[in-house]
């Protein structure tokens, strides 16, 4: 972990509360840039920035500044446009008898001190699943395009010029994830709370310890994929703090009892309280160690918002078939030729990722069939693991996530 990740925690801390002043120090701005932008936090860090500059603290070049001042205000005002169209649109939606939770995004900016500051780079959407087929055709009239939709997949994404992405959820998680991640242990079944969006537009989002168990498990859901970072950590708290009396606790620790997080959850909670200047009363039965402390922070520096870094690619194949030994008893080979048997014969969509020729003509769907099938009764070959996934493996181990 770097000193440059531990200035960049610090002045996003200030910039999610907007109260402090960033304590004086020689920061280098270059490295906090490229971090923060990492972890999807920039335009937050940068609220702590213009009070660095305008205080006469930070050693940047005026034109510098005026150019990342420039960029932010252009993304601030971008992003308040975008969420108006988003707004009429879920309008549109509810007229038509579509109702729309939403999931993290403004559910969670709110509780910043400059909620546009907040930038996501899509807006995710739960709907009844029934009604699918008439929420992707108003859409589609609305001008957006598409994406197919892919087998176990739990959400259709949408693309608009200045709508930006939506992503349709019909399901909490894809079904690998639900199956094995989750143990389809969570049913989220609270009503919908109502809260005021930024233009005074109404909008639903989940129950309020269904979405702190959301917003817990997303966290996770991308801290073992690939890396999560530390915006998702400080939307989880944040939501935490400001909804605590309203929380069940006791469902939400019984959860992570039963899918074996509690560790995790309690050095979130504590790095949330020592990084982040968060004051939630959370207790926990595990005591934290600097070294692991460290550990995790470090992942989260490597990984950026979503982890998507080359090192750790194929890394979430390895902890399902350790996790899928640990509540099954079993080979994930078991489960995997389950789902195929459940789907012997796949849309073009699903076939085109293992064989692409299919996307020539549909004439070749039924080739790629039997192959499949052919392909799915010979031995597999054996690929070699990565030396660091065994190591963040062992790591995972450490925080009894297996």
């Amino acid at each position: 972990m770097s000193n440059d990740f531990l200035d960049t925690l610090y002045l996003f801390k200030c910039g999610i509360r907007g109260i402090e002043s960033p304590k004086d120090k020689d920061y280098n701005i270059k490295r906090i840039y490229t971090i923060s932008k990492s972890q999807g936090i920039w335009d937050t860090v940068f609220l702590s920035v213009i009070k660095l500059f305008e205080s006469k603290q930070l050693d940047i070049e005026t034109e510098i500044y005026n150019k990342l001042k420039m960029e932010f205000m252009v993304k601030c005002t971008g992003n308040s446009r975008r969420l108006i169209f988003v707004h009429n649109i879920i309008k549109k939606l509810e007229l038509n008898g579509i109702s729309c939770c939403i999931l993290k995004g403004e559910a969670v900016s709110r509780y910043y001190s400059t909620p546009l500051a907040r930038i996501s780079s899509d807006v995710d959407i739960l709907i009844d699943t029934s009604k699918t087929d008439e929420c992707l055709e108003i859409l589609k009239n609305e001008g957006f395009e598409i994406e197919g939709e892919y087998f176990g997949s739990h959400q259709i994404r949408c693309f608009h010029k200045i709508g930006g992405l939506i992503e349709v959820h019909i399901g909490m998680y894809g079904v690998k994830t639900d199956d094995i991640i989750f143990n389809r242990e969570v049913s989220y079944n609270e009503r919908y709370v109502t809260f005021e969006a930024f233009d005074k537009m109404k909008l639903k989002t989940l129950g309020y310890t269904d979405n702190a168990m959301f917003l817990i498990l997303h966290f996770l859901k991308h801290f073992i994929a690939e890396g999560a970072g530390i915006r998702q950590l400080a939307d989880t708290m944040l939501y935490i703090e400001n909804n605590y009396e309203k929380i069940d606790f006791n469902r939400v620790n019984s959860h992570l009892e039963n899918l074996g997080f509690k560790k995790i959850f309690a050095y979130m909670v504590n790095i949330a309280k020592e990084y982040l200047g968060f004051e939630i009363k959370l207790s926990s039965d595990f005591e934290s160690t600097p070294d692991l402390t460290e550990q995790i922070l470090n992942d989260m520096e490597k990984g950026g918002v979503f982890g998507k870094g080359e090192e750790r690619r194929g890394f979430y194949d390895l902890y399902v078939n350790e996790r899928y030994k640990r509540f099954n008893k079993g080979s994930i080979e078991n489960y995997n030729n389950f789902k195929k048997l459940s789907r012997l014969f796949p849309d073009r969509k699903f076939m085109s990722v293992n064989y692409p020729y299919v996307l020539k003509s549909p004439l070749l769907l039924p080739v790629a069939w039997l192959q499949r099938i052919i392909d799915g009764f010979k031995k597999k070959e054996v690929k070699e693991v990565d030396e660091n996934h065994i190591k963040r493996l062992e790591f995972l181990k450490e925080l009894d996530m297996i």
